[in-house]
């Protein structure tokens, strides 16, 4: 194919009615492959993701970063931690918590939570409360300075069809309030490439240490 006339190619995944597409600035291969829900299966018990997108002005390492961020939740969101881990085994950046949820539109939610990062912009959270949920996160940099925060959710079916597509509404609505709460940190904090820490402040550099493996050298 004549030079001029060549496109850019881009290595992609189909999976659980999401399309990955994978970006190394050299042109590379994958280096690992996206997570498999079992969404694809014809009898799955999920419903059809319900999806959002926001810009963002901000860099991509401020959401990662809120995988150790356990002092926020309290003070930001207004949920009540009971429990709270994080671990790192290999392009998994794994966060596990538990407590008490208090919903934007009212009531009480006792809630088990596991987010986990796929590399440095997918992550996936699986939730057991009122509702059982899946929730995608996907963050891709538009520029050096914004983002397009793109989020899903998926509720385990039983029942009320109609039922489950309010509740989908209504939990999508709380998402955006949550994310549009630290949406007002992201976008006017500084990042500090070497910040003053106390005890409450969460592993934030075994965090940035997981982040730099996905950063070609320069």
């Amino acid at each position: 194919i004549p030079k001029k006339a060549r496109l850019r190619s881009w290595e992609v995944r189909e999976r659980d009615g999401m399309i990955y597409l994978w970006y190394h600035p050299e042109g590379g291969g994958p280096e690992f492959d996206p997570p498999d829900l079992g969404l694809d299966a014809a009898l799955s018990p999920w419903s059809p993701w319900r999806h959002h997108k926001i810009r963002i002005a901000t860099h991509s390492r401020e959401i990662v970063e809120n995988v150790v961020d356990i002092a926020h939740f309290s003070s930001v969101h207004g949920t009540e931690i009971d429990f709270f881990e994080n671990r790192f085994e290999g392009v998994r950046a794994i966060q596990r918590n538990r407590g008490i949820a208090y919903p934007r539109g009212g009531g009480k939610d006792r809630f088990e939570l596991e987010a986990t990062y796929y590399g440095p912009g997918v992550q996936i959270s699986e939730m057991r409360g009122v509702l059982a949920s899946r929730l995608v996160n996907a963050h891709t940099m538009v520029d050096a300075g914004s983002l397009d925060l793109r989020f899903a959710v998926s509720l385990r079916r039983g029942g009320d069809d109609a039922r489950l597509e309010a509740l989908a509404d209504r939990y999508i609505a709380n998402l955006t309030t949550g994310f549009l709460e630290d949406v007002a940190i992201w976008e006017n904090k500084v990042f500090r490439s070497t910040p003053v820490l106390c005890a409450d402040d969460g592993p934030i550099i075994k965090l940035r240490r997981w982040y730099e493996q996905f950063f070609a050298p320069f």
